[in-house]
């Protein structure tokens, strides 16, 4: 019997996946560890499946590699997609930029499985850079999944509550409670190239709420590769956005939640904010800061997640009650 799939969501990866399998196949683990490969096709217009099926062929590592299709773009879909093709008891989300280190699978899983309590756990992300990056990229390297959450394995469901969804691993069965709730993910990840963002973080607040801790494991490690498409200012203010927006909504998780009250106290600060951060951005004439503009993009996603959980507060909480009901 299978216990662990590593599940690898790809659009057009043909340059890259090469790289993404190589580590794999240099993976040591113990005999008796049973692991399978899922590659999610997701809509890709390329010949990432013909590749990466000829490279597994030809290292004949003696993992079985099956591949499949999600016609829905985003990376959410793609792994979801992935669980429901897999066998594994445990789950590892390999993207196709992760280079796995060698103890990668073998560390995870016994992890997991010498700790019961343990719902998800993530690992170390170090930065693979092919040009070097600008400097407010490298002050933000946690945004993009770079990293690291601890300084030694250790539970992090307090804080930091949450791990990238990238290299994370999963217990099926915490998937499984979660969609007998009828929870509704509200949040997802990457579309494309649009900044969506906060499924991985959703997951783990919801896994939380069940019962279940989450790990940080810095046994091991995966590279992260960083191309130049990502040192964009202007798509980093998209993902600053979007997170300020999510953070509203993922208040609802903790104990005590967020009220209306205080959601409308925040958005009311959040329009006497917004105009003085406006008039510092342009003080500085034609040179203007990037923080200054974090700050701005920041309180206009606070304001706008602010306003939506406002408006759909009762849907959101029944949602999220859902999860109390079966713990």
């Amino acid at each position: 019997m299978v216990s662990l799939s590593v599940i690898i969501c790809c659009y057009n990866s043909e340059s890259r996946i090469e790289r993404v399998l190589e580590h794999l196949a240099r993976q040591v683990t113990d005999a008796s560890l049973l692991w399978e490969i899922i590659l999610v096709d997701n809509n890709s217009t390329d010949n990432t499946v013909k590749v990466a099926e000829a490279y597994w062929k030809e290292r004949n590592s003696g993992i079985k590699l099956y591949t499949c299709f999600e016609s829905t773009p985003g990376l959410s879909f793609a792994r979801n997609k992935g669980i429901t093709e897999s066998e594994g008891e445990y789950i590892i989300f390999c993207d196709d930029d992760n280079l796995l280190s060698s103890n990668y699978v073998q560390s995870m899983f016994n992890l997991l499985d010498k700790n019961k309590s343990i719902g998800i756990a993530g690992a170390i992300a170090e930065p693979l850079y092919e040009t070097e990056p600008p400097l407010w990229f490298k002050e933000n390297q946690s945004l993009f999944a770079l990293g690291s959450l601890s300084t030694n394995s250790t539970n992090i469901t307090v804080k930091p509550g949450w791990v990238w969804g990238a290299g994370m691993i999963i217990r099926r069965i915490v998937v499984e409670k979660i969609k007998a709730t009828g929870f509704k993910q509200f949040l997802t990840d990457r579309v494309g190239s649009k900044m969506t963002t906060g499924g991985d973080v959703e997951l783990c607040k919801a896994t939380s709420v069940l019962g279940y801790e989450i790990w940080f494991n810095t046994e091991c490690y995966f590279y992260h590769i960083m191309d130049r498409r990502r040192f964009n200012l202007e798509k980093f203010l998209d993902l600053v956005y979007e997170n300020a927006k999510n953070s509203s909504y993922l208040r609802l998780f903790r104990v005590n939640g967020i009220t209306r009250y205080v959601l409308t106290k925040r958005i009311l600060l959040g329009f006497f904010k917004i105009p003085v951060l406006i008039a510092l951005k342009y003080s500085t004439g034609i040179h203007i800061d990037y923080k200054k503009l974090q700050k701005l993009k920041w309180s206009l996603g606070s304001v706008t997640g602010n306003i939506l959980v406002l408006f759909h507060f009762k849907d959101l909480k029944t949602n999220i009650n859902r999860l109390n009901l079966k713990n």
